[in-house]
């Protein structure tokens, strides 16, 4: 069965292990980075905690919207992030713990996911479409 980062990239195993390989790795985080991962410091880190606002202010409006007006939401929230000062960037550690920007759509991907989950307190979505 594929990963979840297989199925979203849209790449096979192999393309995903080249993407890896080649990304490079970053040794200096900034606030506006948003940390791929769970745990209490991820979930305290100034870019998640503002991402995790951003995201809850349009769980209701996502509700209302057509699958893609969800997605040109989520690509407008990754957007917003990259346009900060530094820009931010959505990361993840590898195996030997070395952070790597995750790329657009992938970032795009998660967004989508968090805004669904959010989704999930609020009720069912009305429109499904």
């Amino acid at each position: 069965m594929p990963r979840e980062k297989d199925i979203y990239l849209g790449r096979h195993k192999n393309d995903w292990a080249k993407h890896l390989a080649s990304a490079p790795r970053i040794a200096d985080l900034n606030p506006h980075d948003v940390l791929c991962g769970s745990g209490g410091k991820i979930n305290q880190w100034p870019g998640n905690v503002a991402y995790r606002r951003v995201v809850d202010h349009n769980k209701e409006v996502c509700r209302t919207l057509c699958n893609v007006k969800k997605k040109l939401l989520a690509r407008s929230i990754v957007e917003a992030v990259a346009a900060q000062d530094p820009p931010g960037r959505f990361l993840q550690k590898d195996d030997q713990g070395e952070w790597y920007d995750i790329g657009y759509d992938p970032a795009v991907h998660k967004t989508g996911q968090a805004l669904r989950e959010l989704g999930k307190k609020a009720g069912p979505s009305p429109n499904n479409s």
